[in-house]
């Protein structure tokens, strides 16, 4: 197995049990069951714009057009510091340009969930430095450090601890079949000297578990006779 496969799947495995340990504190019922399932992970490919211009609205939704965007797998971003923390945690696979004429860099990438409006939670651990505000077909789902107002000039606060995981719920705005997600990511000063970002994406579904009546039968399950 190559080394960047690793990556992907051990911290995978980590940015899950983090989302799964977030949604028990929560409040997740314990009478469901959860099944959970990978929709991107932190080596996603991702279509990019860096140029820092102000793109307004249209570039969030599934009909713009980002042909002639840039694409490259995440870690996305430029870590000079020593040491990495990054790279700790996901290799840097597509380097980007940092310039203080730069607040907000955008970025697009779909994903592909059947029957999802049925007990299903979206939960995004996001690697980002510094800051940044997500949107699921169009509609604004979450976001981290990022103030109420904003345009491609804010400068959003820096993470407490660098390279940290920020989990984040995303509301479901999900649609049957291809979903589209656009992240607009910004920096916390004109001087600062890294930019990141990657993303690990999972649905998790709740499903009731069958409960025994007194008879012993699974409660809605009903008798022999009442199932044939």
């Amino acid at each position: 197995m190559n080394t960047r496969r690793r990556y992907a799947l051990r911290f995978t495995a980590l940015a899950i049990w983090a989302i799964i340990g977030l949604s028990t504190l929560l409040g997740t019922p314990p009478a469901h069951a959860q099944e959970v399932t990978t929709l991107i992970q932190f080596t996603n490919v991702w279509k990019y714009d860096q140029s820092g211009r102000e793109l307004g609205t249209a570039w969030r939704t599934n009909d713009y057009d980002d042909s002639t965007w840039a694409s490259g797998q995440g870690l996305l971003g430029v870590e000079p510091n020593t040491p990495n923390v990054y790279a700790r945690i996901a290799p840097i696979l597509t380097p980007l340009t940092l310039s203080p004429a730069i607040t907000t860099y955008y970025f697009r990438t779909t994903f592909v969930i059947e029957n999802p409006l049925e007990h299903v939670e979206l939960f995004a651990t996001n690697l980002v430095d510094d800051g940044c505000v997500i949107y699921l077909n169009g509609m604004l789902a979450g976001g981290i450090r990022a103030p109420a107002t904003f345009n491609a000039t804010t400068l959003f606060p820096q993470p407490a601890t660098e390279g940290q995981f920020d989990v984040a719920p995303l509301t479901n705005f999900l649609r049957d079949g291809i979903n589209q997600l656009a992240v607009e990511v910004h920096q916390a000063s004109a001087t600062s000297s890294d930019l990141m970002f990657g993303m690990c994406l999972i649905a998790v579904r709740h499903t009731p578990l069958a409960r025994k009546n007194h008879s012993g039968l699974n409660e809605g399950a009903g008798s022999a006779s009442d199932r044939l």
